[in-house]
Formats: C-alpha cells, sequence, structure tokens
C-alpha cells in the first residue's frame, strides 16, 4: 500500500463514505460466512446441500453489499487497488475489528 500520511488516513476513515462501506463490507461477509462454513460440512456428508436458490440468493445478496463497499472505499479516498492483505492494514482492521474511538 502506498504511504498515506496520517492526517490524510484520519480524514478518510471519518468520511462518511468510509464508514458506509465498512458496514457494507461487515453485512457481505456476514451474509457469505454461513455459505464458505456450511459447504465443506456439505462436502463431507455431515450437512445436506443447501438448495440453489439459497446459494444463489446468499452470493447475490454478499455481492449487493460488497461491490458498493468498494466504490464507496474508492470515492473516500482510500487506496483500495494498492492495498496488500496484512494485519496491519487499516481496511482490514476497520471491517474485522471495531477501532476504538
Amino acid at each position: 500500500m502506498s504511504k498515506i500520511e496520517d492526517g490524510a488516513l484520519l480524514r478518510i476513515r471519518q468520511s462518511p463514505g468510509y464508514r458506509t462501506a465498512v458496514w457494507l463490507m461487515r453485512a457481505g461477509i456476514l451474509v457469505l460466512l454461513p455459505m464458505v462454513g456450511w459447504m465443506p460440512l456439505s462436502l463431507l456428508g455431515l450437512a445436506p446441500l443447501p438448495s440453489d436458490t439459497v446459494f444463489l440468493a446468499a452470493w447475490t445478496v454478499a455481492s449487493l453489499a460488497i461491490v458498493p463497499a468498494w466504490v464507496l472505499f474508492h470515492r473516500s479516498g482510500f487506496p483500495i487497488w494498492e492495498v496488500k492483505l496484512s494485519f496491519d492494514n487499516p481496511i482490514l482492521r476497520d471491517v474485522f475489528w471495531r477501532r476504538p474511538r
């Protein structure tokens, strides 16, 4: 990730678009999580396969939350396309853990 000054990063993280994007990303992941957890159980024969309708609905709802979240991250000024997945990434900290006030 390109280095962003602390003041600029703070303004980006306090913008309404960024906060909305964080909550949309959390909602999309929350919808996908049961499907991702259910599939290995289904493949092992421990649970029935979800119907095609349920599977498609989950992916559709998750996509309708995650895609606008990426757009809002980009529009808020966060260099989303240059982000590397690491634990010190501010986006990952905000999406997966509540940030301190």
